[in-house]
């Protein structure tokens, strides 16, 4: 019988100090955004004075805080106010069935701010802060599942994306937490909940229906390898269960703006290109950049690195990847396979390319690393209904 050592109960502990590391970076971050404007959250979702939105803010709550510069905090604002697009808030915004075709941040703000439109600021600030937190942990214990150290869950914590998208009103801190609870549950043969974490994660943003798509591929090598799930109909119902019920969503968002999703295009431009057509167009316009003046030479001079390493390591991750030794890996590929997909709206701004790539990011040391340790989990050939 293995014996508990000190060293087992400290190890307990990592992830908690994983997860206090990004409730304290994130604290600091969030406390420098507000310390300019007197300590209104409602100045994190960034909306102008003087676009459509702000004077239906301005009859539920006369003491928001708009700012000089929009961001996408806005959206996750009118979804929160507006969730199913019945009222006019979602008419006052661009692009509003592309808006609404990955509305789980919205929703999760909804409901903590209990259908009060004042609350919906710090609704959505206190989900951003419970998805960041929440992600160090999971990351710490998903680590530990891989052999690795249990520190691994400081990725998170020092992600200069998810810290971005915490100031900024933005999904993927939570996008972050339910990612790698789907990871961690499914590791662990906890099928149904696994699947529960899956569907919020396909709501938080369309492109992470390949969650579901890259377990799925797991599953296939596995059984190919010889491993046998008794289990397979549940498993193949949890991973189906997202990508379905979000195309239900999206068969009622069309019935909404007589539009799909996919056929808006946010800013005119496409999001989406064959790899790695956008990913080389993005870096020649950094170099373009780099070679003019002012601020923008200065912005080239950073996106110009940022963008070339960025590829260089999602393109390591991929080669390392191909191993398929975790969950994690076929997940990892499709991920980064996206990654050269992006246009230069998405990788031509640092903030941005952070934010949009901090997934990726966070996966990447453990695509690396690869799984130390044969996987198992309760409920390997046994029923899914027991996790």
């Amino acid at each position: 019988m293995h014996k508990c050592t000190f060293s087992d109960v400290e190890s307990r502990y990592i992830k908690y100090a994983c997860a206090l590391a990004a409730l304290a970076m994130g604290g600091f971050a969030v406390f420098a955004s507000l310390a300019g404007d007197h300590g209104s959250p409602s100045s994190l979702v960034r909306v102008t004075a003087n676009e459509p939105l702000a004077d239906a803010i301005r009859r539920v709550d006369p003491s928001f805080s708009f700012v000089a510069d929009h961001y996408d905090g806005t959206y996750y604002y009118t979804i929160a106010v507006d969730p199913l697009a019945r009222g006019e808030q979602h008419t006052l915004i661009d692009a509003a069935a592309y808006r609404y075709g990955h509305p789980g941040y919205g929703w999760l703000a909804a409901l903590l701010s209990l259908g009060r439109p004042r609350l919906v600021p710090i609704a959505l600030l206190i989900a951003g802060f419970v998805g960041l937190v929440v992600a160090a942990g999971v990351a710490s214990e998903i680590s530990a599942e891989l052999g690795w150290s249990r520190w691994a869950g400081l990725y998170v914590a020092f992600n200069p994306g998810l810290i971005y998208a915490l100031i900024v009103d933005t999904s993927e801190t939570v996008g972050a937490a339910l990612a790698g609870l789907s990871l961690l549950l499914w590791m662990r043969a906890k099928v149904w909940w696994a699947a529960i974490a899956l569907i919020g994660l396909c709501f938080v943003k369309e492109q992470f229906v390949l969650f579901p798509i890259g377990l799925a591929i797991w599953e296939a090598v596995e059984w190919r390898r010889g491993k046998r799930r008794t289990d397979l109909t549940a498993r193949a119902l949890a991973l189906a269960a997202g990508p379905v019920l979000l195309a239900v969503w999206f068969v009622y968002l069309h019935g909404t703006f007589h539009q799909w999703p996919v056929q808006q295009k946010p800013l005119g431009t496409s999001l989406f290109e064959l790899p790695p057509f956008g990913y080389l167009h993005a870096i020649t316009l950094a170099v373009s950049q780099h070679f003019s003046s002012g601020d923008t030479a200065q912005l080239g001079a950073a996106a110009v690195p940022l963008i070339v390493l960025t590829g260089g390591a999602m393109a390591v991750g991929i080669a390392r990847a191909v191993r398929l030794t975790s969950p994690l890996d076929p997940v990892f590929i499709l991920l980064a396979i996206l990654v050269f997909s992006l246009t230069w709206i998405e990788l031509l701004y640092p903030k941005d390319l952070f934010r949009i790539v901090s997934i990726q990011v966070a996966l990447l040391p453990a695509a690396i690393a690869g799984a130390r340790v044969a996987l198992r989990g309760p409920g390997d050939g046994e029923s899914a209904s027991s996790g």
